[in-house]
């Protein structure tokens, strides 16, 4: 079930076949990915989008095409998702369904929230602080059973103080009321 095997990455002449490699070129997708997200973001679009966020009617008023923007919001979300998922296929070389349950999921929602919405540093701060984690779990040589149980515990504990005493995230710009 699912795709096994998958030939080696190339960019160009060069394989990619060291964890090296896939830094290297994870990091560049991130420094290009955060480049677009802030051109995005301070671009006409980008305000459109803010102002819907914050008051549709009003925006629709003032004349922003409300399912328009919606659209082109989901398909730049995708289009992100696209090239993060060719990134993993590339890595892995095996693309299962089961790669990404619901823990991945509640996992990459907990990261963004841990940062912040509605700005571009919140979701930095957030994957930051979660691949953090995990690599002090990894350096600590915890059994995985261990690892896992004290990393859901700390995010628990982190997301329960932030919705206490900062709902918008560490970074957020957007407050929800």
């Amino acid at each position: 079930f699912g795709l096994p095997g998958l030939p080696i990455a190339r960019i160009g002449p060069v394989a990619l076949t060291s964890p090296i490699h896939f830094a290297a070129l994870g990091f560049l997708s991130a420094v290009l990915v955060a480049a677009c997200a802030g051109r995005v973001y301070y671009s006409r679009f980008g305000c459109a989008l803010r102002a819907l966020r914050d008051d549709e009617t009003a925006a629709v008023a003032l004349g922003k095409d409300s399912s328009f923007h919606h659209l082109l919001c989901h398909v730049t979300g995708a289009t992100w998702c696209g090239i993060a998922g060719g990134l993993y296929a590339a890595y892995a070389r095996y693309v299962d369904p089961g790669s990404f349950g619901i823990d991945q999921s509640l996992s990459l929602l907990v990261l963004t929230v841990f940062g912040g919405i509605g700005n571009l540093k919140g979701p930095l701060v957030g994957a930051a602080a979660f691949v953090g984690l995990n690599e002090a779990l990894r350096l600590a040589h915890l059994s995985t059973f261990y690892a896992a149980n004290i990393r859901a515990i700390a995010f628990g504990i982190a997301i329960i103080l932030l919705m206490r005493f900062r709902p918008q995230g560490l970074f957020g710009s957007y407050r929800y009321d």
